[in-house]
């Protein structure tokens, strides 16, 4: 009798592991297929236009192009008495090429850079 219920229980756990569906395909509802988009010009330059709408930030000066300028010889940001203008040493840094790992421009730069490989 024993063996007899083994069998059945083993033979019911088979046959319920082994069952599938056959129907594989899925319905995407957030990802727009590959074979559905940029069939014309306007698809493209509606995407297209969303990178060269990021690329704005690059002129900020706490992004790309301040920290190209200041850590070149090509800019410095000036001091000022009473401490103006100093912004925490940031500047100075850059220009003396003293930078550190925490420093919230290069982890702007990061974000920057990243966020447009993302778009494209």
């Amino acid at each position: 009798m024993k063996k007899i219920l083994m069998f059945l229980a083993s033979l019911a756990i088979g046959s319920t592991s082994f069952v599938s569906c056959t129907d594989l395909s899925e319905e995407t509802y957030s990802v727009i297929p590959s074979d559905e988009f940029f069939n014309n010009e306007e698809e493209f330059l509606m995407s297209a236009g969303r990178i060269y709408a990021y690329l704005v930030r690059y002129t900020c000066y706490r992004c790309i192009w301040g920290t190209i300028t200041v850590s070149t010889d090509e800019g410095v940001s000036p001091l000022r008495e009473g401490n103006q203008w100093v912004d925490d040493g940031v500047w100075r840094d850059m220009h003396a090429h003293t930078w550190t790992p925490d420093m919230q421009d290069l982890e702007t730069i990061w974000e920057f850079l990243f966020g447009g490989i993302s778009l494209c």
